[in-house]
């Protein structure tokens, strides 16, 4: 069990280099199938996770064009509460292995806590082991937008909204998981909510 002992802030639990930026996850352990942790202290924050956030790059997708839902700043914050204004405007994380939809089976489409736009379907969704849910693509081509994130002294892809911009994670491929796209779509609960489909 590897113990972390943090006098600032704590390295992300998945492997991606991540940091978390509020941490009820003192005193826990975590289990991972790279990594056993346990979290002894931990310190609350705020710590911006890209280069850009939706928060300070003007509200602009790649190509320069504005996306279709738009709020001021602080439209969001009274609409979204601190944390999840936190991870979908200031591109922050939250703590894993503690999100509402880590291990949900339920089946239904994920949308965008901020917007309501469908983003991900259960039948995407698989057990990455990562601490936060994981899918292997999105709705369509078109729910996700993603954008080169250069912060941390790395080079990792960041998913946000196409519909409000929101952040919701970073995707990875390559890492050997069985599913149809090798794609790791690691996305924080906070910024989803599920609708569930009705059952006959």
């Amino acid at each position: 069990m590897r113990r972390v002992i943090a006098r600032g802030w704590i390295p992300g639990l998945d492997g991606t280099g991540d940091l978390l930026t509020f941490a009820p996850n003192v005193g826990r352990s975590y289990v991972t199938p790279e990594w056993a942790w346990h979290v002894d202290i931990a310190f609350v924050g705020t710590w911006d996770m890209t280069s850009t956030t939706p928060a300070n790059d003007s509200g602009l997708r790649p190509d320069g064009s504005g996306f279709p839902v738009a709020k001021t700043e602080t439209q969001w914050r009274e609409m979204l509460g601190a944390q999840a204004y936190h991870v979908l405007r200031e591109a922050g994380t939250e703590p894993p292995f503690v999100g509402e939809y880590t291990d949900t089976t339920r089946a239904g489409t994920y949308r965008c806590r901020a917007c309501g736009a469908e983003l991900f379907r259960s039948t995407t969704k698989f057990d990455s082991h990562c601490g936060w849910p994981s899918f292997y693509q999105p709705q369509d081509s078109d729910a996700v937008v993603l954008l080169q994130d250069t912060s941390l002294g790395q080079v990792r892809t960041e998913v946000r909204c196409s519909a409000c911009g929101g952040h919701l994670g970073h995707v990875f491929d390559g890492e050997g998981y069985p599913t149809p796209t090798d794609l790791r779509y690691c996305i924080n609960s906070i910024c989803l909510e599920l609708d569930e489909d009705l059952i006959d």
